[in-house]
Order: C-alpha cells, then sequence, then structure tokens
C-alpha cells in the first residue's frame, strides 16, 4: 500500500512542477529568441504575436502581461521569480533590434518592457483594421501564381479575425453570419484573380451553393495547372531555333484586343507564323502529316513554308520530326536531332561551324519569298556558332583545310568562301565571320560576341541590348521583328547601300508620312517600300492627339432619365446673400436647368437630395442615372446615390467634354447674365441675382435642338406665359405695405432682380434700406436704370481699409481712393469723394460706404447686417482757415437744456444723434449703428504720430507677383533684388542635373517706412519655397535662435526707465550673406524666365525660404558682431551687449530686423556703420513699427499696439460694423468638443485663431480665451466659432488697446500665479496662469492646461507657482545679461495658502511624492533666496484673468492692473 502512494504523490509533484510558470526548463538558455524577426518598428503585430505563441508554450506568459506579480523582496519565492523574469527579459532582448534594445536595457521587469514596447509600437486596432481591409481591396494576382496570391490574402484575412473577439452562440444567425463573410472571401478572391480565369469564375458563380474559400483555390488551382498543359501541347512552329518561342503574354490591362488574321490561309484567329498550313497540323488531326492548301490559296509546285522563328525554308509535314514533349523543353526536328548526335560524337576535338537558322538557295530547296530584313539586316543568334554573312567581309582570308564547310540543321552542308572581319557599328566589330554566298541571311553568333568582346545580350520583348560587360555601355540595339531580333540598320555601314529598301527609312526621311501617302509612293516608285506593319516610335510622341468624341445629342427617353451635373466658382465677391458658387443641373431630356447659389462647395450633397425629394413628389420620377465630373461632392454620394438606384457616371481625369451638356449649359448661363447686369450696370454682388433670371428666361425660350420648343414646355406640358416679364436691372417702385405714419411714403425705390421661386411676384432690391424683397405690388419704369451712370462701380465692391482721421479741422467723412495709393510715396495722401448713390433719396447723404461680407455672422440672407461706417483720411497740411470759413456754412445753433430719450423708449435700444460724439456723423448717415469712429480716434496723437499711422495703414501690399508687374516701383525694386542677387553671386545659371529636383520661388513685396512714417523704400524679397526640400539632401539642420517677445518688451520696459534711444535698422538681403553647403537647384524668378529656357538656378549662396537659410544667416551675424566684443546673451541667443565701463550698447535681432539701444549715442553709430559696411543695413530711424507692432513713445512711457493688425482681422471676418461686448469670452462658459454640428470649413476658423495667436503679443487680456479656442482646432464646430465671434467683439470696443512700459517704473520682478482646478471638462485638468511685472511693466504672461491631472486645488495651484518660479528665473538671467541689478529677491503673488505652506514647510513632502520635482525646484529657489513668496486675497488676484472668464467688472478690474493703455480711445 505504501508504494503506489509513494509513487501517486511523486506524480502530482511532478505534474505541478511543470505546471509552475517559475520553473525553468534545461533547455531555456538566456540567448533564445522568441520570434524569428527581430522587432524594428513597423512589423510589432506579428512580432507581438510570435512572442505570446513562444512564451505561453513556455508557461510564461504571466510575466509580460501582469498576472505574475512579484512577490515580497522577503519571500521566498521571490528569487525564484527575479530568475525568471530575468530570463523573460533577456529573451525579449534578443528578440529585438539593437537599436530598440539599448533603450529598455535598464527596466527592472520584462512586463515594464513589454508595455513600453507597446505603448511606443503598437498600432490602434482601428487603424490597423483599416489598413488591413484597405490592402484586401487593393489585392491582386497581377504577375504572382494563384497559391502565392491565396496565401497572401489568406493572412490578410487571418490577421483581420485576430482583431475581433469570436462570437459565441448556437442560433442560426451566427452561422448565417458566417456563411456571408466566407462568400465576401470567396468574391474579394474571385475579384483580384486575372482575366485568363474568367471562365472557371464565370461557373464558379453560377454553382449554387457558393463554395468556400478553400473549395474555391482548389478550383482555380486545378485550373491554372489545365493551363499550363494546354500551353506545353502548344504546336511549335517549326522554324531552326533551338527552341521555340511561346507566344507572349498581354503585357496591359487596358491593351485593345484586336483580332489577328493570316495573310497565308486568309481566316482570322492567328497568325502567319501559327498558320497549321505552313508548320503542319498537330497530331491527332485529321490532316496531320498531309499536304494541305488552304481553300483560297492552288497548290502550288514549290511549296512556300516561311519559320516563323528566322524566314528559313521547312519540310513538309510528311517530313517533320518529333512534336513538343509534354515538358515543355526545346523542341528539334529529327535533323536537328542528328546534327546534335553527330555532334556529340564528334572525336578529334574540332567542331565544325553549325548554323541554327539560314536560308539557303539551292537547286534542291523550295523558293521562298523572303523578307527584305532577311537579307539587309543581320540576325541575333544564340544558336550559331559563328558569325555568317552573305556579303564579302573586309581583311578576308581563303580557307585552308579546316573549317570549309558549314552544317545545317536540316543536315546538309555549306561550303565557306573565306574568313574576314566586319566593322557594324564603330563600338561593334566583328572577327571570324564567315562569308557564306549561298546564305540569304547574315547571323550574329551571340555566343561568340559575347566571349569577343566581353559583352552581354539581353533580349526583351521588343529589343534586344548589347552591353559593355564592365562599363555598361550599348553598344549594339536590335529590334524584335516577325519572331526574331535584327541589329538596326543605323549600326550596319556596310549595309547602308540596301536600307533605301526598308520601309522605316523611308518613313523617316519624308518627314514621319502617315500610312496613306507612303503606300501610294509605294505603288509609283519601286525603289519605295510600303510596310503595313511597320510601327513608328516617334509618330506618337510628335503627332498623337486626342480622340474625338462623339456627337452630343439627346440619349434619354424621358424627363429625369438622365441628368448633367456640375460646380462653377468659387468668384471673388460673394453675392448679397454671401454665396460664392453655384450648382447647375440639367434634365438631360428637356434642357431645363435649375440653378442654386451656394456659399460652400460642401452644400452640394444637401441641394441634390433635396433635388432629388422634389423630383419624386412633384414628377413621380426617379434619377436614373446622373453625370458629373470627378469633385468630391459629387464623389461621395456614391452611397445615397446606390440606396435609391441611381447610376452614377463620371468624366475621365482632365476630360471635361465627357460632361459637355453642363458645361455649354455653364457658358450659355454665364453670357446672359452678363448681357443682363451690363445693360443695367448693376453691382457685381447681384451676380446670382442676374444668374438665376438668366436660367429662368432660358427655361422659358424655344430652342431647335427641341424641336423649337422651350425646356419649360416640355417639362410641364404646357408653353410658357411671358406676359410677366420685365427688364432686368430697371427702376421699378414697390408699394410699403408697413407705413409708419400718415405722412410716411407710400412706395420704396426698388431694384428689379428676378421672380422668385414659389411665390407670385418680383424680386426687388430696396434702395433705401438695402434689402431684397419680394412684392407683387410693383410698378416699373423698364427705361430707366439707376446704376446705368454710376462710374467704377466695381470699386465699391472693396473693402476700405479703417484709416485714421489725420487733421481734426476736416469733420466730413471722406473715403480713400486705392486707385491713389502708390502715386507719391513721399507726399500727403489726396482725397476723394465718392460719387452719388443712386440707391440713396435725395435727403441723403452723397457719401456712401461700401457693404462689407459678414463671413462669421448669423443673420438672414435677406437681411443683411448695414455696412460699417469708415473713418475717413484728409489731407496731412492743414487747409486755410478762411477758405474754411468761407466754404462752410455756419452752424445752427443748439440748445443747451439737457436732452433725454423718451420714457416709452427704455425697454428698447435706441440711438440718438445728441448722444453721439461732436463733428461725428450720427447712425442715420454712418450706415450702422456701432460706426468704428466710436472705438478709434486719433486726434489725441501727435502730429508725426498721426502722419506715421495714417501711412502704414492706407497703403497696400502686392499679394503676388501679377499685381506687383502693373506698378513701375514694384518692377524697380525687384530689379534691385535681381542685380544684388547677382552681385552676391548668389546662383548660377546650369542644366539640372539627373536625379535632383529643383525648388521654387516666389516674391513677397514689403513697404519699409521711416520713423516719421514716410517710405523708405518699396522692398522686393526672392524667397524660395523650402517646404519642397528634403531633409537629407538639400539641407541638414536648419535651427536658428530669433529674439523672444519677452526679450522685446524686457528691453523695451528698460530703455523707457533709462530713456535708452530705440533704434531700428533693417538688413539687406541678410540671408544671402551665409554660404550655402548644399547643392540646391531652383526655379528662376517669376518674370525672369527666359522662353524656352530649360536652366535652373544652382544656389551658392543661402536665401531666404530654405529651411537653413536663418540658421546660415544667425552663423555669420553672430561670428561677425562676437569679434568686435558684443557677448552673446545665455538666456536669450539672440541678445548682443557691448559693456565698455559704464557705455552700454545692446542688439536684438529677429530674423533680419533689429533693434539697437543703449546709452551711448557714439557707440550706437560707430556700431551703425561697422554693420553698414558687413552687411549693407538700412537706418529706419527710431523704433516705430516692428513685427507688426507699433511703437509711440512720449514722457510717461513707451506704448505698443497691433491696432492695424487688430483691424486687419475684424475686416477679413466681415466685422467692423459689429456690436462690441465687455469681455472676450462669456462667463461660466465651457466648451467642450460636442454640442454642435462641425464647420464645413474649418480652415477658416484654424486661420482666424492663428492670427489671434499673435495678437497675444500686446494683448493679455485674450490670452485665456484664444488658448482655450485653439484647443478646437482639429475638429473645430459652431459653438467655437461663436466663441471665436464673440472675442472679435470684444475686440472691436478698443482695437487700438496696448500696453504701456512707464519711465517711473522700478527694475524689480513680482509675479502672480493662479490655478483653475479640474477646469477642463474633458480632461479634467487643471488651466495654469501667470504674469510677471518688471516694475509696474507687464512683460511676460501665460495661460496652458497642464500636462498632468492634480489631485486636489492646493496641488494645481503649487503646479502654477512652479511654472512661475521658472520664468522668474529666466528673466533674472536675461536681467544680469541687460546689466540690470536685482539684489532682492522676486516675489511671487499666490491666493491658495496651502500651496504656500508646501513651499515652506518639508513636512508636507510625504504627501505630495508626485510633485516631488516641482516641490525641489519651488524650494530650491525659496532657499537661496531667489524667490519670496507672499498671500494675496483672491479679490486682488490679477492673474485669475488668464485661467478662467470673468465678469465684466472683475474683469476690468484686473485689466486695469496689467498696465493696459488705449492711446486710441475717443474723446
Amino acid at each position: 500500500m505504501g508504494e503506489p502512494q509513494s509513487t501517486d504523490s511523486t506524480t502530482l509533484t511532478n505534474s505541478s512542477t511543470i505546471s509552475d510558470p517559475l520553473v525553468l526548463h534545461h533547455s531555456d538558455t538566456p540567448g533564445l529568441t522568441l520570434a524569428n524577426a527581430p522587432l524594428k518598428g513597423n512589423n510589432y503585430g506579428q512580432w507581438s504575436r510570435s512572442v505570446r505563441l513562444s512564451l505561453s508554450a513556455k508557461n510564461k506568459l504571466g510575466l509580460i502581461d501582469g498576472s505574475i506579480k512579484a512577490p515580497p523582496s522577503t519571500d521566498a519565492k521571490f528569487p525564484v521569480w527575479q530568475r525568471c523574469n530575468d530570463m523573460v527579459l533577456s529573451w525579449l532582448l534578443h528578440s529585438i533590434h539593437p537599436d530598440i534594445a539599448s533603450s529598455v536595457l535598464y527596466s527592472d521587469t520584462a512586463a515594464a518592457v513589454w508595455n513600453d514596447l507597446k505603448d511606443r509600437f503598437s498600432q490602434s486596432n482601428d487603424s490597423r483594421i483599416y489598413q488591413i481591409r484597405q490592402e484586401i481591396v487593393e489585392c491582386r494576382q497581377g504577375q504572382q501564381s494563384v497559391s502565392i496570391y491565396y496565401t497572401k490574402l489568406k493572412a490578410l484575412w487571418d490577421e483581420l479575425s485576430t482583431y475581433y473577439e469570436p462570437l459565441i452562440c448556437d442560433c442560426e444567425g451566427l452561422k448565417k453570419l458566417a456563411d456571408r463573410e466566407e462568400k465576401e472571401k470567396v468574391m474579394q478572391f474571385l475579384m483580384g484573380l486575372n482575366d485568363s480565369y474568367s471562365t472557371v469564375r464565370g461557373s464558379i458563380l453560377m454553382m449554387n451553393p457558393l463554395p468556400d474559400t478553400r473549395r474555391v483555390h482548389g478550383l482555380i488551382l486545378q485550373h491554372e495547372r489545365q493551363m499550363e498543359v494546354a500551353s506545353r501541347r502548344e504546336n511549335p512552329s517549326y522554324s531552326h531555333a533551338m527552341q521555340t518561342s511561346r507566344t507572349p503574354a498581354t503585357t496591359g490591362f487596358f491593351r485593345s484586343y484586336k483580332p489577328s488574321k493570316c495573310s497565308h490561309c486568309d481566316q482570322e484567329g492567328h497568325s502567319v507564323d501559327h498558320c497549321y498550313y505552313i508548320i503542319g497540323f498537330p497530331v491527332g488531326h485529321k490532316w496531320h502529316g498531309k499536304n494541305v492548301q488552304p481553300r483560297n490559296k492552288k497548290p502550288h509546285a514549290h511549296n512556300d513554308k516561311r519559320a516563323a522563328a528566322h524566314n528559313v525554308e521547312l519540310e513538309t509535314p510528311a517530313t517533320q520530326g518529333p512534336t513538343a514533349s509534354a515538358t515543355g523543353g526545346p523542341t528539334f526536328t529529327t535533323e536537328q536531332y542528328n546534327q546534335l548526335l553527330a555532334m556529340l560524337h564528334n572525336k578529334n576535338g574540332n567542331a565544325q561551324p553549325f548554323a541554327n537558322a539560314t536560308g539557303i538557295f539551292s537547286p534542291t530547296c523550295n523558293t521562298a519569298h523572303h523578307d527584305s530584313h532577311s537579307t539587309l539586316h543581320w540576325i541575333v543568334d544564340s544558336g550559331a556558332t559563328d558569325h555568317i554573312s552573305r556579303l564579302t567581309p573586309t581583311h578576308s582570308t581563303h580557307l585552308g583545310t579546316q573549317h570549309d564547310f558549314v552544317g545545317l540543321p536540316n543536315g546538309e552542308h555549306v561550303a565557306i568562301e573565306s574568313i574576314g572581319s566586319m566593322h557594324l557599328t564603330p563600338d561593334l566589330s566583328l572577327d571570324g565571320v564567315l562569308h557564306v554566298p549561298k546564305f540569304r541571311v547574315n547571323l550574329l553568333s551571340v555566343s561568340k560576341l559575347t566571349r569577343a568582346l566581353n559583352c552581354m545580350v539581353t533580349f526583351y520583348p521588343d529589343f534586344c541590348v548589347v552591353q559593355d560587360v564592365e562599363t555598361k555601355r550599348m553598344i549594339g540595339l536590335g529590334k524584335h521583328f516577325d519572331g526574331l531580333y535584327y541589329l538596326t540598320p543605323q549600326q550596319n555601314p556596310h549595309l547602308a547601300n540596301h536600307i533605301h529598301r526598308t520601309s522605316d527609312l523611308w518613313h523617316q526621311r519624308l518627314g514621319h508620312p502617315s500610312s496613306a501617302p507612303l503606300h501610294f509612293l509605294s505603288k509609283a516608285i519601286p525603289n519605295i517600300m510600303f510596310d503595313s506593319t511597320h510601327v513608328c516610335d516617334v509618330c506618337p510622341l510628335a503627332k498623337q492627339t486626342r480622340l474625338p468624341f462623339t456627337h452630343s445629342s439627346i440619349k434619354s427617353t424621358a424627363p429625369f432619365d438622365l441628368i448633367h451635373c456640375d460646380i462653377w466658382g468659387p468668384h471673388k465677391i460673394p453675392t448679397h446673400s454671401g454665396a460664392r458658387y453655384f450648382l447647375t443641373i440639367v434634365d438631360d431630356f428637356t434642357r431645363f436647368t435649375w440653378i442654386h447659389l451656394m456659399r460652400f462647395k460642401s452644400d452640394t450633397q444637401t441641394l441634390l437630395k433635396s433635388f432629388f425629394s422634389w423630383v419624386k413628389t412633384q414628377f413621380n420620377h426617379d434619377i436614373k442615372v446622373l453625370r458629373a465630373d470627378n469633385g468630391g461632392e459629387f464623389i461621395s454620394m456614391r452611397s445615397f446615390l446606390d440606396s435609391h438606384g441611381t447610376i452614377f457616371h463620371h468624366t475621365c481625369a482632365y476630360t471635361p467634354q465627357q460632361n459637355g451638356v453642363v458645361e455649354r449649359k455653364h457658358r450659355h448661363l454665364l453670357n446672359v447674365a452678363r448681357a443682363l447686369r451690363f445693360q443695367a450696370n448693376v453691382p457685381l454682388k447681384f451676380w446670382g441675382e442676374s444668374l438665376q433670371t438668366a436660367s429662368y428666361l432660358i427655361n422659358r425660350l424655344p430652342t431647335p435642338l427641341l424641336a423649337h420648343k422651350s425646356p419649360y414646355e416640355l417639362l410641364h406640358g404646357v408653353p410658357p406665359i411671358y406676359s410677366h416679364l420685365r427688364v432686368f436691372g430697371c427702376l421699378c417702385y414697390a408699394t410699403n405695405l408697413t407705413p409708419i405714419h400718415k405722412f410716411d411714403t407710400r412706395a420704396r425705390r426698388c431694384l428689379f432682380l428676378g421672380y422668385p421661386l414659389g411665390q407670385k411676384g418680383y424680386l426687388v432690391y430696396d434702395l433705401d434700406n438695402h434689402k431684397i424683397v419680394t412684392s407683387r405690388d410693383v410698378l416699373f419704369h423698364e427705361h430707366t436704370f439707376p446704376f446705368a451712370h454710376l462710374p467704377c462701380e466695381d470699386q465699391q465692391d472693396l473693402p476700405v481699409l479703417p484709416i485714421p482721421l489725420t487733421d481734426p479741422h476736416i469733420a466730413g467723412p471722406n473715403f480713400f481712393d486705392p486707385s491713389q495709393t502708390h502715386s507719391s510715396p513721399h507726399t500727403d495722401p489726396p482725397l476723394a469723394v465718392t460719387p452719388p448713390d443712386p440707391m440713396s433719396s435725395p435727403s441723403r447723404s452723397s457719401i456712401t460706404t461700401p457693404d462689407l461680407p459678414l463671413d462669421l455672422s448669423v443673420s438672414s440672407p435677406q437681411d443683411p447686417p448695414d455696412p460699417p461706417h469708415i473713418p475717413a483720411l484728409p489731407a496731412i497740411p492743414s487747409p486755410d482757415p478762411d477758405t474754411i470759413a468761407a466754404s462752410t456754412p455756419l452752424p445752427l445753433r443748439r440748445s443747451s437744456r439737457p436732452s433725454h430719450p423718451p420714457a416709452h423708449f427704455k425697454h428698447y435700444q435706441a440711438h440718438h444723434a445728441a448722444l453721439l460724439s461732436a463733428g461725428l456723423p450720427s447712425s442715420s448717415t454712418s450706415g450702422t449703428r456701432y460706426p468704428l469712429q466710436r472705438y478709434v480716434s486719433y486726434t489725441q496723437l501727435s502730429h508725426a504720430h498721426r502722419t506715421f499711422v495714417s501711412n502704414i495703414s492706407h497703403l497696400v501690399e502686392p499679394a503676388h507677383y501679377a499685381q506687383a508687374s502693373q506698378d513701375p516701383k514694384w518692377l524697380a525694386a525687384m530689379s534691385s533684388e535681381i542685380k544684388a542677387l547677382e552681385d552676391n553671386r548668389t546662383w548660377s545659371l546650369v542644366p539640372l542635373p539627373l536625379g535632383h529636383r529643383p525648388i521654387g520661388c516666389k516674391w513677397v513685396y514689403k513697404i519699409k517706412y521711416h520713423s516719421d512714417g514716410t517710405i523708405e523704400r518699396y522692398k522686393a524679397r526672392l524667397v524660395a519655397k523650402g517646404f519642397t526640400q528634403r531633409e537629407g539632401i538639400d539641407y541638414k539642420e536648419t535651427f536658428a535662435p530669433v529674439a523672444k517677445l519677452i526679450t522685446v518688451r524686457c528691453l523695451l520696459s528698460i530703455a523707457a526707465v533709462r530713456d535708452w534711444p530705440l533704434h531700428q535698422m533693417d538688413v539687406q538681403n541678410a540671408f544671402l550673406h551665409g554660404d550655402l553647403l548644399e547643392e540646391v537647384y531652383m526655379l528662376p524668378p517669376p518674370g525672369y524666365r527666359r522662353p524656352g529656357e530649360q536652366m535652373v538656378c544652382r544656389l551658392h549662396k543661402s536665401l531666404y525660404g530654405l529651411k537653413q537659410a536663418s540658421r546660415t544667416w544667425f552663423r555669420r551675424f553672430s561670428s561677425a558682431i562676437q569679434d568686435i566684443g558684443f557677448q552673446q546673451s545665455r538666456a536669450d541667443y539672440s541678445l548682443f551687449t557691448l559693456v565698455r565701463g559704464n557705455s552700454i550698447t545692446v542688439i536684438l535681432l529677429y530674423v533680419d530686423d533689429m533693434i539697437i539701444t543703449g546709452n551711448d549715442e557714439q557707440e550706437i553709430r560707430n556700431l551703425k556703420q561697422f554693420l553698414n559696411g558687413c552687411f549693407r543695413i538700412k537706418d529706419l530711424g527710431l523704433l516705430k513699427y516692428f513685427l507688426g507692432v507699433e511703437v509711440a513713445r512720449s514722457k510717461d512711457g513707451i506704448s505698443i499696439c497691433q491696432r492695424k493688425y487688430t483691424l486687419d482681422i475684424l475686416e477679413e471676418a466681415g466685422l467692423l460694423g459689429v456690436k462690441p461686448t465687455k469681455v472676450p469670452m462669456e462667463p461660466e462658459l465651457v466648451l467642450t468638443t460636442t454640442g454642435s454640428d462641425a464647420l464645413k470649413e474649418p480652415a477658416q476658423y484654424r486661420r482666424l485663431i492663428g492670427k489671434l495667436i499673435y495678437l497675444t503679443i500686446t494683448r493679455p487680456e485674450i490670452t485665456y480665451a484664444v488658448n482655450t479656442l485653439s484647443q478646437f482646432m482639429q475638429e473645430p464646430k459652431l459653438h467655437h466659432l461663436k466663441a471665436a465671434r464673440h472675442l472679435l467683439q470684444y475686440l472691436k470696443n478698443a482695437p487700438g488697446q496696448g500696453l504701456l512700459f512707464s519711465t517711473t517704473s522700478q527694475l524689480s520682478l513680482a509675479g502672480y500665479c493662479d490655478a483653475d482646478w479640474a477646469k477642463c471638462p474633458m480632461t479634467r485638468r487643471s488651466v495654469t496662469g501667470y504674469c510677471i511685472f518688471l516694475g509696474n511693466s507687464l512683460v511676460s504672461w501665460k495661460s496652458k492646461k497642464q500636462v498632468t491631472v492634480s489631485r486636489s486645488s492646493a496641488e494645481a495651484e503649487y503646479r502654477s507657482m512652479a511654472a512661475a518660479t521658472c520664468e522668474l528665473t529666466w528673466l533674472r538671467y536675461l536681467m544680469r545679461d541687460l546689466r540690470v541689478p536685482h539684489s532682492g529677491p522676486a516675489r511671487l503673488f499666490c491666493d491658495n495658502q496651502a500651496a504656500l505652506h508646501i513651499a515652506a514647510n518639508p513636512v508636507y513632502h510625504e504627501r505630495t511624492k508626485h510633485i516631488e520635482l516641482d516641490c525641489h525646484t519651488v524650494r530650491e529657489k525659496i532657499q537661496k533666496g531667489e524667490i519670496k513668496t507672499a498671500y494675496v486675497p483672491t479679490g486682488n488676484q490679477i492673474a485669475d484673468i488668464f485661467t478662467k472668464p470673468l465678469r465684466a467688472p472683475i474683469f476690468h478690474t484686473h485689466l486695469s492692473k496689467l498696465g493696459i493703455i488705449n492711446i486710441h480711445t475717443p474723446t
């Protein structure tokens, strides 16, 4: 009883030991590799599965997936676990690439390595599933065998199945789902097969039920083998070649099939070289071995049977040798076999010359009409042992006793007269050529040629190439003709006297004519031959044109069987409703046309879906076919069209003729629309209404295409009515249905714009209220056009930039004429008065303003907002007071009694003239309720600064070369730039080398101003398109420092306190001063390219736009400036200082613009002279305009703002007349990624946010709002755009607001930091905000979402303190470089007591382990005495403005403490 129990216990112990994952087998060694291929990064999916399978087999999978936890270090099993973990870790390190292994070498556990690699290289399931499905769809058999193609597909199917969890169910639905997936695989497999399997594919698809993939694969594989057997049994063409060639396969998928026709038997389906009447009928055929002639030919005494290979005489079918073997090997005739045996039994070692393909004319041979190629050219023969020619070679010698005959495949022998040498080409000479006069062909032995010339011969389907083995240079070329390879005639000078008989030579001599003239000449002149099979490679390249299109006609039989669609646009000027595109729909049967105006191209889908529903409801028809181009808006509707059973026809690429019906309709519509607009001189913003009217009229006109019926009559079955038609654009009066009082007008002056859809009335434009309305009570004056005498109407559609009022004596608003912009750069801009507007009534002012599109507004198209009033630009010199007094009527006396609005207006927003500023026009004359002059004023500026602001506001810089080329000043600027580039030897014109790709270039135009506002110069800069450069080829390193904007503000603050002058310098052609090390080629500049020239610019100097340009220039500048004693700042590498005793000179560089300041004027002048000698700089005077920032200086300090930049943003958004708001973001507003529809044009939102980010340089109060909006740039929604519009409304309230750097400030640092805990609703991360002052001047601020989630508000506040501490530390270094002493600690204010205690008390360390680094940073600075923390109440925490949206009172309280100033505030 004891032994069995012991055995059982031992067995259990062994089994439990084997199943223990911590047990190592004796075969487990550290050098084991778990996967066949190491992990390289892109093969993570296959690698991870291999590793998991290997570890699962070894029962060690739990060590990487975390299921086997590490026991405590005191546990007895810990050494065992550590050993297994190290073993698995070693396996993993041996299974990954050494470069990747070095990054995880110091990981402690195998699970940590596994998770690290998974995080770095694993691809999300959805991305991989998409990639696999795309590969399955694109998988085709191509040149692969069926087995390889199926194996590739099956691997993709198996990998795809691993990403889905298996469904466990016993119902019938799961079985049906599996059957459906199996059927889908069968379809995918069959779709990828080549067309040669179309027969068996059709048979499989007819099987019911459809077999599975394995069965289908077997059937296709069996069919492939049958095709191989059939191809081997094909009858060979019995030529005297060593091996017959098979019929070449189709080389192109889209090659058009043309049935071949035999010229011998005159039957289709085969060519002459495969004709059974010539080569003999196969075994088993009833005519096998018989001499049978085709029915259309009579038998001749001498039968002409030419070989398909070499055009030689063949034996009769009765004497033919064995047929092709089933194995597909070489096929020989009986004589060839005998010849081979004779050669093998030759014992004397001297093999006689043997010709594999010959043409011997002898009395015993049948006469044959040989092709001219055989007698005039050299045939490249791989079976001939020697070169054989029927021509006499040069330097020939007669034979002695050996090699006096040539053995033929039929066993006969031909005598050799002599042996000599021949020169076929200058590079190809033949030695040992056998002269056989009886030969009708010239044979070129491949074996002898390759050994003699050390060359190789490569055969291609259409030609063969002879190349030198060492140099790979081509020394010979052969062309394929009628189954043989002939050496081209140009390479055979000895046969030049015979070339004239070839067809291709005469084709070349006569200038590549078509076949008809050459065929005619060949009949008239015997020396000229014509070959109908000749193919010229040059003719298609020189003369091929597009194939003709079929004549357009109506192919449909009923309405809506076929509709044609297309989109026109965008137009540069939107319509009155804001549309820039229009969709055209044309019915093919009736040619009825529908026009739909669109704001965006993405509206197409919605309109087409509505049109489908409209057709179904109104006509009870289904649209059968929709024809359009390849636009994405149509392609994306495939699923919708499929669901409605509509066939989608789209055109080929670059073939609009296939959609010619709607293309011609576009031309017709635009022709009529232009005529309607020109006849009445209607403003261009009404082009949409003129187009809709044109469509309305065209649909009612009879056309010969419809048998003189109109599209309307053909569609509706009744003729149209013409009695209601009126002249487009004429004057009309619409009845006023809502008069305000008894003496109000009973009609309104209007402009007739067309016929509304679905209403019995007329579409008119109210000339007084600027609204489009529909009315039936209209009185027309068809011979009067309100805009007929308006000159230069198109200029009113252009937006006018708000420009300052430079003379307080001029009170009336005037408008600047854009045509006078560049007339005199150094003189005062003239005034231009807008002509009277015919839309206004006689009581209105004759000065009007243009309508600006409100792209960001949400308003009805029929009720657009009123255009904003634009402040005018008067002449700068003051006019004579006497002239003003004489020409200006005396103002009426007004009562001094205070005026109050009526009590019943308290619930309305009323605007009275008495409430407006004196001298400003009322809302009735300005055209908007919120004119810009209420928020921007220039009366407080000095005369010089007002002049400067005026000039930078109204001068317009060209956007492209076509615009600049019309102005002589910009042409001179471009010529000057080109001259500077040539003098500097920036490039040299060279041909483009092979393997290189040139980059493009463009012109960038900039106006440089003096400090007094006058134009310094018109600067044209040639910029290379560096975004097309390739890393490692065209450039290597690109980093170059530029001045931090915080450094700029600090420098201005110090200059204001110490009264340093600020000079602005501009470097001419800055980037040209750096040598270019890489080999870069650029296209010639626009406007300087010679027609037909193929030269490019090889750059020797760095150029603007190149990725390495700024680095090269900065290296040159910093080296030169440091040579004269300047020191480069360690805090900002673009800051350079020179200290000599008490003298200090500072240079701040931003690319090619620099600021120079200091306390020594003489040093500054010396520095300017030095820089001008080195780099040719321009002195722009005192700092006024730097990087788009306007700088103003007074005794109170230095002010900076971005007034012009802000107005440009508002103008581009169309919000110059919008109602302003008091805060940049609505309080308590929480933005998320959901909540509204996605924007149709997200690029506009991204461009707007990008501009607002740059605006935060001088507007710190919008930093939080801009930072919040920028988090949704990837997929912006409608409510994000609404919040951005709210921000623009806030900017309208004070466009000229900026920062003031006071002269009375103390140069000491102080900061405020704050955090809004868990502010982000999506990630629950907090927002850090801080601001730092240098004395009273704000120099640095930030609003940013924290990178980690904080567990408490104290933690979030402390992280904010750490960020502010780092910024204060950096600013102390910067102050030290600028020689600004800061002996005391910088003060840091925080409103969280817990965060302050954490910074001061180390006892809190155990509770804040996860923020140990931040604790160390803040405490270290406190202990060193660099930072001193202090508490500030929440109500006085200025940094709150950077962490959350605030209500208006609190917001403006904090804003007043930031040192904000608005020098453009109206008085």
